[in-house]
């Protein structure tokens, strides 16, 4: 299956858009809008973190592990610059879900952008391994 760079992008505002409503929703019948949340926080930034350092060929479960890798570092550096909103005067409680959500988002859409313009034409398949 041939991906390009539009169809990344295109994914990855889908799920951003869908991470947002799992989120400011109360909906989470069967635990679906946590399980959502935590593969989207576990797996996505990490995979454009990894497109925009250009780490290629790797074998599958090795490219997973560096997204995991990434991803819950970019989670806990959006949670610090989260909580230095602190240390001005006008926003007493940072660490509230909607100052959060809103950093995170800002930082997610920065991420996607610059993903977006680096990459001049990317055009890649995906291969699952084989399970023998």
């Amino acid at each position: 299956m041939k991906i390009t760079k539009q169809r990344v992008l295109f994914f990855g505002v889908i799920a951003t858009v869908l991470f947002n409503i799992a989120v400011l929703s109360n909906f989470n019948m069967v635990f679906a809008s946590s399980a959502y949340a935590f593969l989207y926080l576990i797996i996505i930034p990490g995979f454009f973190i990894q497109r925009l350092l250009r780490i290629r060929g790797l074998p599958f479960f090795e490219s997973i592990t560096y997204m995991v890798g990434f991803s819950v570092s970019y989670v806990l550096l959006i949670g610090i610059s989260t909580n230095l909103l602190g240390l001005f005067s006008l926003i007493p409680k940072p660490l509230n879900m909607p100052n959060s959500l809103i950093i995170f988002d800002i930082y997610t859409s920065l991420l996607l952008f610059i993903n977006h313009i680096r990459e001049k034409k990317y055009v890649t398949s995906i291969e699952l391994p084989r399970i023998t």
